[in-house]
């Protein structure tokens, strides 16, 4: 081996020696040959003055432009920057910029691509849309065309408070058919019992129906098959029509007075 290595004057590879005049006991100058080609290949790979890696050159060591980590990768400089071009062409091309696979590296995959259209990025798993920002900021799962800042296409789950200037529901008629008038509404809300309680979890004191009670009187107004939810919104038209029964009553009630 050489007494004199010379140093290279990266501030990222150090320590790389001159590999010609390196001679092994097994096979001999042709081996070295090929390594002083793959650390020639690995220097052009390095971009020192711009702090970058090229991973175009990637190609030769293996016929495919990408880096295998095999144990954890630890980034704490700017982020990731990809830039993938074009398999038929040279000029840019969006595409799957961080792709995650499941351990088999087979179907259960998904990734995170900023998206030419709109400059979007969007989140895929297993090769299916479930989440979009849009370049205007907003957010939206289940479609991919979000109007508002949080757009959502489903149902949502939340274990605390939820806290708005307003809620809306759509009512358009438009949007309805077969429509009736309720009746009997202060049948149901006879039989509807408010009640105080307490959480099981958590302990707070509330108040408020019980599902099953509300499930057996109008099951429009109840939600899930083993743990029960009840939309109090429902209850309201249904207060409405109870109080014109009311009305309707103390009418014909004043008019008998009359008589």
């Amino acid at each position: 081996m050489s007494k004199n290595p010379q140093i290279n004057a990266s501030n990222y590879i150090l320590n790389i020696v001159e590999l010609q005049n390196v001679i092994t006991n097994v096979t001999g100058q042709s081996a070295t040959q090929a390594l002083a080609s793959q650390v020639a290949q690995i220097q052009e790979m390095v971009n020192y003055e711009q702090k970058r890696i090229n991973t175009n050159v990637i190609a030769s060591f293996g016929g495919s432009n990408s880096i295998t980590v095999l144990n954890s990768l630890n980034l704490c400089n700017d982020g990731i920057y990809t830039a993938v071009s074009s398999t038929t062409g040279g000029s840019p091309a969006p595409g799957k910029n961080i792709v995650c696979l499941d351990t088999a590296g087979t179907a259960a995959w998904g990734f995170i691509s900023s998206m030419s259209t709109a400059d979007s990025i969007r989140f895929n798993g297993a090769g299916t849309e479930i989440a979009r920002f849009t370049n205007s900021g907003n957010l939206g799962v289940g479609t991919t065309t979000p109007s508002h800042a949080v757009d959502v296409v489903g149902e949502g789950y939340f274990t605390g408070n939820v806290t708005a200037s307003n809620f809306l529901t759509l009512s358009d008629g438009q949007y309805k058919t077969n429509i009736r008038q309720i009746e009997g509404a202060s049948g149901v809300i006879s039989s509807l019992n408010g009640v105080r309680f307490q959480w099981k979890e958590g302990g707070d004191h509330d108040l408020g129906f019980i599902a099953q009670n509300v499930q057996e009187v109008f099951p429009e107004g109840v939600y899930g098959s083993n743990i029960l939810h009840v939309n109090y919104q429902k209850v309201i038209p249904i207060l409405v029509e109870a109080v014109k029964e009311l009305q309707e009553r103390v009418r014909v009630l004043e008019s008998t007075s009359r008589l």
